[in-house]
């Protein structure tokens, strides 16, 4: 999606502004269909913004707010500017944090019983103890891989919440530290 600015008489009127508040601001304006060229948006004051990325920064404390863009070298620039969160925001940043690690570990888990047929972790762990050799050594070891794997990373989060350790970002933060899945021979 193209972010547009309005400029007029060398004054920012609006941003962001869109083709559609273009077409919705001039009613009586008969614009071609579809999306407009840039030199026909240019003749009524409105200009791309060049789309940057804001300066690295801590997810967990900080976060990115888009500033007015600034014209540079004849071309309007997106601008950053990295805020401090309140409390309440980092609480909500690292719930977030955490909920999607625990998603990934738990598709992580349910791929590889997957990739032996069963249709999710839980359905590999259901077949621990029963009389089919097989299925009972792959079962069983489901099983115990899933509680180590929680144990492991519950572990993590628990360090994160008492300070001994940063809360990881990510999932890919985290997975060198999980049990490894293979499955028994």
């Amino acid at each position: 999606m193209s972010l547009y600015i309005l400029v007029q008489d060398a004054q920012i009127k609006k941003y962001p502004y869109s083709q559609t508040d273009l077409r919705r601001d001039n009613t009586n304006v008969s614009f071609p269909a579809g999306v407009l060229s840039d030199e026909i948006v240019a003749s009524w004051g409105m200009f791309p913004v060049v789309l940057t990325q804001p300066a690295p920064y801590d997810i967990q404390v900080q976060k990115a707010v888009q500033g007015t863009p600034e014209l540079v070298d004849g071309k309007w620039r997106q601008t950053w500017s990295l805020v401090d969160m309140t409390p309440e925001e980092v609480d909500q940043t690292k719930t977030a944090i955490k909920a999607s690690i625990s998603q990934s570990v738990q598709k992580r888990l349910d791929d590889f019983a997957k990739s032996r047929g069963y249709d999710d972790i839980k359905s590999a762990c259901d077949y621990a103890g029963c009389d089919v050799a097989k299925y009972n050594t792959e079962g069983t070891y489901c099983k115990n891989q899933r509680a180590r794997t929680w144990e492991v990373l519950y572990g993590i989060f628990g360090q994160a919440d008492s300070g001994m350790r940063r809360l990881p970002d990510n999932y890919d933060a985290v997975a060198p530290e999980l049990p490894v899945l293979t499955w028994p021979m």
